[in-house]
């Protein structure tokens, strides 16, 4: 297993309080390339899907009655319902049901994962959000794929209508030029994947991946932070996007994070927590840890939030702000911009129209008469005007 070095760790450091833009600008818009050869399986993958639904209802297309018997074997979904107390009263499901008492996806995924350790091991685990639209055969492709490349975490890429904050999760059009140097690449590294439908690895969720959000609600940060940072500290830790298949997120994402949860935290004071106890961890010396050794003592840390965690949260809090209210000032800017640019090309074109139009005139036959038969009067008006001088 991959250690930890000082190279790594100092990376490390530098993403968890660096510039979220510039973060953001890193990021490959359009990654592309050709078929690459995968190792071959000893055992196909096992795959249990835990799909949320809101009073029985869901977006996961189940069509395993379309598998081979193999396949339906390898593939279990669980619904986990969280939109009721009485999940009894509701409509029997096809698929086992469990009820999820949870107010967000951070702590919905904490609980799965305590329940995926009570049922039967599978290789990989899917948490997916109730408005996630996919088939399930396609996430039993994707893992199948995954599991020949050793992918720690993966998800599918979203199709072009997705609601979605990273254009780089979507589904793209290749440029005629990649077209015609062969198929497109069916997998591409990433830096991290969205909580809203993450496919994991069982050995990471032994690791202890979901436990860093035991104390949290939203799990704001546990993307856009934990996994870039560990991507970053273990060389084998490479979070990947396949591009086989497409799933739909059909609801807009929420990303205000003002909501307050039960606990009194709003899920972006959640996420600088998590930042903070993330610096913490990385400068307690954590040389030559292996990752359950480091999630393990970034839980420790989580767990017992003391006064300067809370002090490191509220600095990266207003750094953060300034950030935002940089991006804010930085956008309205680019809109005046424009909006002066429209409106000097609405002058330009206006002063043009106006010309052309004097032109016409000037060139038309009743201004030429008019102007010949003014000419006495012109000639008189400057006869006067040299007497008087």
């Amino acid at each position: 297993m991959p250690r930890i070095d000082s190279t790594n760790c100092a990376a490390a450091v530098e993403r968890v309080l660096g510039d979220r833009q510039r973060h953001e600008l890193q990021l490959d818009p359009h990654p592309t390339g050709v078929h690459e050869a995968y190792a071959p399986l000893a055992h196909p993958p096992r795959l249990r899907i835990y799909v949320a639904s809101h009073q029985g209802r869901h977006a996961l297309i189940d069509d395993r009655d379309q598998l081979s018997a193999d396949q339906r074997q390898r593939l279990e979904v669980i619904e986990a319902e969280y939109g009721t107390n009485e999940p009894n009263s509701l409509p029997a499901p096809s698929n086992p049901r469990l009820h999820c008492r949870s107010e967000c996806k951070g702590e919905m995924l904490l609980l799965l994962g305590q329940d995926n350790r009570q049922r039967s091991p599978v290789d990989y685990v899917a948490f997916l959000d109730d408005d996630i639209e996919v088939r399930s055969s396609h996430l039993l492709q994707a893992t199948e794929l995954a599991a020949r490349k050793a992918c720690p975490i993966f998800q599918l890429q979203l199709s072009a209508d997705s609601h979605a904050i990273w254009a780089q999760l979507k589904q793209t059009q290749r440029p005629e030029t990649l077209e015609a140097a062969g198929p497109p690449q069916l997998w591409d590294a990433i830096s991290f994947v969205e909580v809203m439908a993450p496919v994991i690895a069982q050995p990471e969720l032994d690791a202890g991946l979901l436990e860093v959000l035991a104390p949290f609600k939203s799990g704001f940060g546990w993307d856009f932070y934990l996994l870039p940072v560990l991507q970053q500290l273990f060389s084998d830790f490479q979070p990947g996007l396949y591009r086989g298949a497409c799933m739909r997120h059909q609801r807009p994402v929420q990303t205000a994070g003002t909501t307050r949860f039960s606990h009194g935290l709003t899920a972006s004071q959640e996420e600088e927590l998590l930042r903070a106890a993330l610096l913490q961890t990385l400068l307690s010396n954590p040389l030559g840890l292996e990752r359950h050794a480091f999630l393990q003592r970034l839980k420790a840390v989580l767990l017992q939030l003391g006064p300067v965690e809370q002090a490191l949260a509220s600095g990266l809090a207003d750094h953060t702000e300034r950030q935002w209210r940089c991006r804010s000032l930085e956008q309205q800017h680019r809109q005046l911009q424009d909006q002066l640019q429209q409106l000097e090309t609405a002058h330009q074109q206006e002063r043009e129209r106006l010309e052309a139009a004097l032109d016409a005139v000037h060139q038309s036959t009743t201004w030429r008469l008019g102007h010949l038969l003014t000419a006495p009067g012109r000639l008189a008006k400057r006869y006067l005007r040299g007497q008087r001088s």
